[in-house]
Order: structure tokens, then sequence, then C-alpha cells
């Protein structure tokens, strides 16, 4: 602890800069939801543990998120890391995407849906701590990306 506190004050962490403020029902729905992704994917990697015989095609998939908040990149990636079934090797604030490793993803359509999961757990972020510009621009973000799709 005395080590840790020492390089702590030699090596000082980057200021994070806090704008927005917790919105009530929308962070009971992200604390909601990141429960039941939890408890659902501890399910899902137990079935695949205990499945003989199969091999599991597992993917590293890079998602760009819409957001440019430091915060919300550090909340989404701690809490994609979180849920089973998934580990964060790479949050990159230079390139604002999350580089994730995500177990029993073998069709396109698999990988699209776990980079979908990511998306909707920095929507949901965004919607529970954002400021209310963040929230706006990050629909019109989602807007136009669906709109290219």
């Amino acid at each position: 602890m005395v080590a840790s506190g020492l390089i702590l004050l030699v090596f000082p962490l980057l200021p994070l800069e806090l704008n927005g403020r917790p919105h009530f029902w929308p962070l009971l729905k992200l604390i909601g939801r990141f429960l039941f992704d939890v408890v659902a994917s501890s399910v899902e990697v137990a079935a695949i543990a205990l499945r003989f015989g199969t091999q599991p095609h597992n993917a590293v998939i890079v998602v760009p998120l819409r957001t440019r908040n430091e915060f919300v990149l550090f909340v989404t990636a701690e809490m994609v890391s979180l849920v089973p079934g998934s580990l964060l090797i790479e949050a990159s604030r230079s390139t604002w995407s999350l580089q994730v490793h995500v177990i029993d993803r073998g069709t396109r359509q698999q990988v699209e849906q776990a980079r979908q999961r990511v998306w909707d757990q920095e929507r949901r972020v965004v919607e529970a701590i954002g400021t209310q510009d963040e929230i706006a621009e990050f629909r019109r973000a989602s807007q136009t990306r669906r709109a290219g799709s």
C-alpha cells in the first residue's frame, strides 16, 4: 500500500474531466441491464465450458465508439470487460475504439451481435452519465450511422 501511494505521488494520474451528471432512470437501467448481462453471460460461458466435442470459435473485434468523452470510454470499456465471455484488449483514445475478444462468435452475424452489444452498452452509459449535448450528439451519430448502413 505504501509503494502504491509513492507511485501515485511520483507518477500522478491525469485528471479526468467529468462534465455530465447522473440521470436517475437511465442509470438504473444501465445497472439493471449490466447485472442481467453478467448473469446471462455467466450461464452462456458455463454452457460453452461444459459442451464437449466442439471448440468455440472466438473473435477479436474492433468497435469504434460514437462518443468522444474519456469517462464514457473508460466506463464502457470497464463494463464490457466485466461481462463474462468478453475481454477488453485495448481501449484507444486516439481512435476512440475498443478492441474486444469475444468467445463463441464464429459467424459474421454473431460478430455483429457482439459489436452491437458494445454499442448498446455505450448508449446506456451516455444516457446515464452524459451531458444533454453528449446525449443529443450521440443520438445524431447513431442515426447517421444507421442511415449509412
